[in-house]
């Protein structure tokens, strides 16, 4: 079996790739531009767990990855060129109008070859039975043996400013509005709640409403070693003009 390539993930569809994938494949479709990126399927997870005594992320993160499937991911970078990459939990039906599970599962970012990528990838999954996501699955009736994971591997940009668009407005319910929340750095900081947003409520045919400016103090940027993210004080003059 091979990872899941951005062409081929709509005809794969969101049960074989999660949710993130299946998004990414919509955008592109749509013209967007996209960073380059594979899925590793779902399949690959459900391989990991069936060969465990009983999953949990200890025993995810103490096996050794299947041969094959580190072959598969090495072969997948190779068809991406040289990292750095962003590893992204990517949850069947994470986005679902019961459920929303993004941003319980991890992501790594900045990881720079074959064998980080291949331990990130095991990370995403363990990450699946983290006390955060054990909890929400009790909350919402669910169980976990039902929980589905792919991962997202993708060029990973060290972007100045990130952002989190919502295409209809989250606020007023309004579907002609869209509402950009904003901040310096990467956008780990905003999915986390760390860093402070500035937000930004644009109609879909004349433009931009409002702009809010918030005192955006720190931010998310690469760490000093490569891999991952810290925390860095934005500057004076930065922090309370736009961003976008």
């Amino acid at each position: 079996m091979d990872v899941v390539t951005s062409k081929h993930a709509l005809n794969a569809g969101e049960s074989a790739v999660g949710g993130k994938a299946f998004g990414l494949a919509l955008l592109e479709r749509a013209g967007a531009h996209v960073p380059p990126w594979f899925a590793v399927p779902v399949a690959f997870y459900e391989r990991m767990c069936a060969q465990l005594e009983a999953a949990s992320a200890e025993a995810i993160l103490a096996a050794d990855m299947p041969a094959d499937v580190s072959a598969a991911i090495a072969a997948g970078l190779d068809q991406l060129g040289p990292g750095p990459y962003a590893v992204r939990s990517s949850m069947v039906g994470e986005d679902g109008g019961a459920f929303s599970f993004a941003g319980q599962l991890e992501s790594f970012l900045f990881r720079s070859d074959a064998a980080e990528v291949v331990d990130a990838v095991k990370r995403c999954w363990a990450s699946a039975f983290s006390d955060r996501a054990l909890a929400y699955y009790a909350r919402t009736g669910r169980a976990s043996d039902g929980i589905r994971v792919g991962v997202v591997v993708q060029r990973m940009i060290d972007g100045a400013v990130s952002g989190v668009l919502f295409t209809a407005n989250p606020v007023s319910g309004r579907r002609d509005q869209a509402l950009l929340t904003a901040a310096w750095g990467q956008g780990e900081g905003i999915v986390s709640g760390e860093c402070n947003t500035d937000e930004i409520i644009w109609d879909h045919g004349a433009g931009e409403l409002s702009y809010v400016v918030a005192d955006k103090d720190v931010k998310r940027v690469r760490s000093a070693n490569g891999a991952g993210t810290t925390q860095a004080a934005v500057a004076e003059a930065d922090r309370k003009r736009r961003c976008v």
